[in-house]
């Protein structure tokens, strides 16, 4: 709430007075700059890398979900379909939240996601022979060991970015707290 302070005009009543804010002479004296503290680089890094995170937890969550449907007996080809359209986006923004660990120079961090993106690209570069673009044949997910490799590779990155996504989003506290204690 504003504290607001009526002030009488020389020469005239006072049911026509004035309303004016006490705290306007205060915003004029001070810049608003010096007022706020900007965020640091550091800051906005983790708020980005908090944001990839969550959608690649998405992308992980519809995969499982994904995988499924496939063992409760429907159609791979649709199944494989709606899952390769997620494949080159998250491998995409797995790549760009290792590189902005890599340039926040926080190894702790880097070390796994490095792991899996070299991971991403080896999976990549032998998957099977498709029209279209993705990981996943309809072929290859009848076989039911094919079927649990993928299953199972998902759990696991699941696991790995719910894991990563605590450890950032504690960074990203902790840069935020630090900053404004500055």
């Amino acid at each position: 709430l504003l504290l607001l302070q009526p002030l009488a005009l020389h020469n005239r009543p006072s049911s026509h007075a004035r309303i004016i804010p006490t705290h306007i002479p205060h915003l004029l004296s001070k810049s608003f700059a010096t007022r706020t503290p900007a965020m640091s680089l550091e800051a906005w890094l983790w708020i980005i890398i908090v944001l990839i995170a969550i959608g690649l937890l998405c992308v992980m969550v519809h995969s499982l979900l994904g995988f499924d449907e496939l063992a409760n007996g429907r159609n791979p080809k649709e199944i494989c379909d709606s899952l390769n359209v997620f494949v080159l986006p998250e491998y995409a923004a797995h790549f760009a939240l290792t590189l902005l660990l890599l340039f926040n120079g926080d190894w702790i961090a880097l070390l796994p996601n490095a792991i899996l993106v070299a991971y991403h690209a080896n999976r990549y570069a032998n998957r099977p022979t498709m029209r279209h673009q993705g990981i996943y044949d309809p072929g290859e997910m009848f076989q039911n060991s094919h079927h649990k490799q993928c299953d199972n590779e998902c759990r696991m990155k699941l696991a790995l970015y719910m894991v990563c996504f605590f450890y950032y989003l504690y960074r990203m506290m902790f840069t935020l707290l630090t900053n404004d204690d500055e």
